[in-house]
This record gives structure tokens, C-alpha cells and sequence, in this order.
């Protein structure tokens, strides 16, 4: 951490260095440079945790873990305000526009990766915590049988193999009462209506001119992004009916339902008709091939 802690410190230092459009042009490759070092720093360490976490105690692994579910763990806040500034430099709101999908564009692998171990890392928090609840069962319900045991582990399991889960989800899937949805309610539908969002602005750097590599992968991002629509109601409406049967509470658990639903079909609405739009526009390009 100290020389992640160091690179942030020497990316705040360059972009604080400027003051012009045309220092902010010049300093184009440093800022890219950097921002790369942040990024693969972050990769960095979080690999290395997932690497040693299972020999620490159990309160050092939520401690290490919380970290890495921080929103400003990838690029600090002080950064960020930082990078907001030098947009709003005079004369420099198109050129900041453009190098910011460019820098999205280059920093796409570092993200891929980042969120692909975010994802084992989650799998391995849910691992420990059934293994946690199981222990308490044993020790409480000393009764249950082994199978039955088993059954009630893979219950909690998030199978992210399987390609109707949506990983947005995931706090609706590890629900298994009333009481756990109510906890869960506000980060979940937070959540999906941050995806949604975050989604419509990914649609601005696909197919990017210049970046032929990366079309192939774009075009499975947008397969992403539709399957997230496709599946998003079905699976939040089978997983709500889970949770009203186990817990024999259809009118509670229904409220929240039709909370979440009126909260996140403004962003679904929207998302659909951008990727509409988005696809008659790749394809009127040119890129057709990638999206059949």
C-alpha cells in the first residue's frame, strides 16, 4: 500500500502543476502514465490480498476487505477533484471530453481486471460467511443433519457461473428473510440505479476510431449490458418471491418490490432506448458484424 499510497501522492503532485489548457495538453502523456500506474497498483493489491486473506483472522480480512468496496480505493477523491479541475480550465471542456474517453478507452483492461477480482473477492467473503453461519448452525441446531446443512449452504452460494445471474444482485440472492431484505433494501436498489447509469455513459466509448483491438471486447460489453436488461426484472421478480415464501410475508416483501421496480425503470427505459439507438448508429458504421 505504501507505494500505491506513493504513486497517488505523485499524480496529486503533477496535476496540481497545472494551471493551463496548454500545460494540461502537454502533460497528456504523464496523466495517462500515471493514472495507469494507480490502476495497476490497485490490481496489484488487491490480487495480493486475495492471495494471503485466507490465513487472517476473520475481523482483518472484513477490515482489509472493506477497503477495496470503497468507492474512491481505485482513484482517490483528492485525484478526481483534481482531474474535474483541470476540465473546467479555460478553453478546456472539449479537449477534457476527449481525453477522458480516451483515457477510458486505454484504462478498459486494468478496469476488466480490477472488477474481475472484485468478483472473487466477494465469492470469498459469501465463502467464509457461509462457513461462519454453518459453524453457528452446528453449534446451535445440533439436530440438523449433514445434508441438510449442505442444502442450506448452496442456497447462500452466488453461482456466477450461471448465465442469468446478474452480480447487481447480489445482495437480493444472499437475502433469505424479510429482515435481511429490509437491511439490504436501500444499498440494493442504489446499486442497480448507479449500474444503469454508469452503463448509459459506457455506451459513449465503444468502437472508438483507432481502437481495433478492443472491438471484440466492446461488443461483449454491450452483450453485457443487454443481458442486464433482459434478465434484470425476471430475476429480481423470481428472487423476491423466494424470499415472500420463505418468509410468509407477500405484502411486505411485495412494497419493496414495487419500490425497487418504480426506482429502477426510469434508468431501464432510458438504457434501452440509448442501446436502441446506439446499435442503429454502430451499424450504420460499420460494425454490424460485432453486434450479431
Amino acid at each position: 500500500m505504501k507505494d500505491r499510497d506513493a504513486i497517488m501522492e505523485q499524480t496529486l503532485v503533477r496535476l496540481r502543476s497545472i494551471k493551463t489548457l496548454a500545460e494540461y495538453k502537454a502533460a497528456r502523456k504523464d496523466i495517462i502514465e500515471l493514472i495507469r500506474k494507480i490502476m495497476t497498483s490497485a490490481v496489484e493489491v488487491l490480487t495480493t490480498f486475495l492471495e494471503n486473506m485466507l490465513t487472517m483472522p476473520p475481523e482483518e480480512q472484513q477490515a482489509e476487505s472493506a477497503k477495496f468496496q470503497d468507492e474512491n480505493f481505485l482513484i482517490s477523491a483528492e485525484v478526481m477533484q483534481e482531474i474535474e479541475r483541470l476540465g473546467n480550465l479555460p478553453g478546456a471542456e472539449k479537449y477534457a471530453q476527449s481525453f477522458s474517453l480516451e483515457l477510458e478507452k486505454i484504462m478498459k483492461p486494468q478496469m476488466d481486471e480490477f472488477e474481475k477480482q472484485m468478483g472473487r473477492l466477494m465469492e470469498n467473503l459469501m465463502g467464509n460467511f457461509m462457513e461462519g453461519m454453518t459453524d453457528s448452525m452446528e453449534t446451535t441446531f445440533s439436530n440438523i443433519s449433514d445434508d441438510q446443512e449442505t442444502d442450506e449452504e448452496k442456497e447462500f452460494i452466488f453461482d456466477n457461473e450461471n448465465p442469468d445471474t446478474l452480480f447487481i444482485l447480489h445482495s437480493l440472492y444472499v437475502s433469505k428473510s424479510l429482515s435481511d431484505l429490509e437491511e439490504n433494501r436501500e444499498s440494493l436498489i442504489e446499486n442497480v440505479v448507479m449500474e444503469l447509469d454508469s452503463r448509459k455513459f459506457d455506451l459513449d466509448v465503444f468502437f472508438l476510431p483507432g481502437y481495433d483491438d478492443y472491438w471484440e471486447q466492446d461488443a461483449r460489453k454491450i452483450a453485457e449490458i443487454q443481458r442486464l436488461l433482459d434478465r434484470l426484472i425476471p430475476e429480481t421478480d423470481k428472487e423476491f418471491e423466494r424470499i415472500a415464501e420463505a418468509s410468509g410475508s407477500h405484502e411486505a416483501v411485495g412494497k419493496i418490490k414495487d419500490e425497487m421496480t418504480e426506482r429502477i425503470r426510469p434508468g431501464m427505459t432510458e438504457l434501452n432506448k440509448l442501446l436502441a439507438d446506439k446499435r442503429k448508429e454502430w451499424k450504420e458504421k460499420g460494425f454490424g458484424q460485432f453486434l450479431e
